[in-house]
């Protein structure tokens, strides 16, 4: 997810989260902003029986629950809205044995 703000860094956070709340698609998520403070972005996983759940909505549901649970979780409105959202869906490579 990508923000053009820092907003959890501005409201003193560190953007690390970890959740197992059954609404919640992502598990964990990490800061990946940049240094120089072009790239303000959020890196959530969604992993396990989380994964086989939620790779069956649309791009879009999972953006809106994403983006709700950043929201809620940091306290802060304006994360629901994003300047861009990417995506990967891990069990779609060959290597990475997700799909069992």
């Amino acid at each position: 997810m990508i923000y053009d703000k820092p907003y959890w860094r501005q409201a003193g956070f560190t953007g690390q989260i970890v959740s197992d709340a059954p609404q919640h698609p992502v598990t964990y998520s990490i800061d990946h902003c940049s240094a120089d403070g072009k790239l303000n972005a959020l890196i959530g996983f969604i992993v396990s029986n989380k994964a086989n759940e939620w790779r069956s909505k649309s791009r879009d549901e999972r953006k809106a629950a994403i983006v709700n649970q950043y929201a809620e979780l940091f306290g802060i409105p304006e994360m629901k809205s994003p300047i861009n959202y990417m995506e990967k869906d891990w069990c779609e490579e060959e290597f990475s044995r997700g799909k069992f």
